[in-house]
Formats: structure tokens, C-alpha cells, sequence
């Protein structure tokens, strides 16, 4: 079976993990999976309208959605965390980031 996608899936947990380390109050934690959601649910609805459609147009389109997406949940962030804990969450998004290319990465020591 292929990868699943990392954040998709794994959604509950890193956001769990970023509730703990940014210490998150009840509400923001709330605030804070609504924003995941919400964003999740357009990814997948951006994915579907652009699925099976390969030309450069469409990709990008699909680029600049992408990047409109990441501004609006940003911007939507700033509005629930604090700016202490807005740079612990850019630390976290850099770890997981680095986890999932480690992951995926060929392993040196497999190559001998």
C-alpha cells in the first residue's frame, strides 16, 4: 500500500501534540481543530476539482490555490494563538516536516 499522506492522516496526533506543546486553552483547542478541519476539507474538495486534469494550467491553478489556502490558514491561526505560541507551532511544523522527509528518505545504512 502506498504512503498515506502524513498530516491528513496523522491529524489527530500532531494536532494533540501541538495542543500539549503550545499549551493550548479549551478553546483554542477547539478553535484550533475547527481551523484543521475546515482546511482539510478544502484541500480534499480542491483535490477532487482539480483530479485527472494533468495540464500546466490546471497545476497551476492548482499551485495558486494551494498557496491562497496556506495565507487564509495562517492568517486564521494568528487569530487564535498568541505570538509566543505561534513560533513554537512554526518549531513543530519544521520538526514534523523534517520527521516525514526523514521517513521518506532512502536509508543510508539500508545501501550497502
Amino acid at each position: 500500500a502506498a504512503d498515506p499522506e502524513p498530516l491528513v492522516i496523522s491529524l489527530p496526533q500532531w494536532v494533540v501534540r501541538a495542543q500539549e506543546r503550545l499549551g493550548l486553552d479549551p478553546s483554542q483547542q477547539w478553535d484550533l481543530r475547527l481551523l484543521v478541519d475546515g482546511n482539510a476539507e478544502r484541500l480534499r474538495e480542491m483535490r477532487e476539482r482539480y483530479a485527472g486534469r494533468e495540464t500546466t494550467d490546471a497545476r497551476r491553478g492548482q499551485l495558486e490555490e494551494m498557496a491562497a489556502l496556506q495565507l487564509r490558514f495562517r492568517s486564521e491561526l494568528r487569530g487564535i494563538l498568541t505570538p509566543q505560541q505561534l513560533s513554537e507551532w512554526d518549531e513543530l511544523i519544521e520538526e514534523l516536516l523534517g520527521q516525514v522527509h526523514l521517513r521518506h528518505a532512502p536509508r543510508m545504512a539500508d545501501s550497502h
